[in-house]
């Protein structure tokens, strides 16, 4: 987890981009939902969400210049995950 500000799984395209599904806190020693989250923070894994919490996050995040902005994608195909 040192290595991403946020870790989301289980986000379930198309559903992700299409409602304002809810954050599940995840515990990461154990990988069982801890709760509903309303607000995402640093260093948390969660499962589910959306994409239009997840945009805001981030931008809150980044460094407000739009420089040094990465995001590393891991699914199963990225042309259909990022175009659903």
């Amino acid at each position: 987890m040192n290595l991403f500000e946020i870790v989301v799984v289980e986000a379930c395209k198309p559903k992700f981009f299409k409602t304002n599904a809810p954050f599940f806190l995840v515990n990461p020693n154990n990988g069982k939902i801890i709760c509903n989250e309303e607000n995402l923070e640093k260093g948390k894994i969660y499962q589910g969400g959306n994409s239009k919490k997840l945009e805001e996050f981030l931008k809150e995040i980044s460094p407000k210049d739009g420089k040094d902005r990465k995001v590393a994608y891991f699914g199963d195909h990225l042309l259909t995950d990022t175009m659903a």
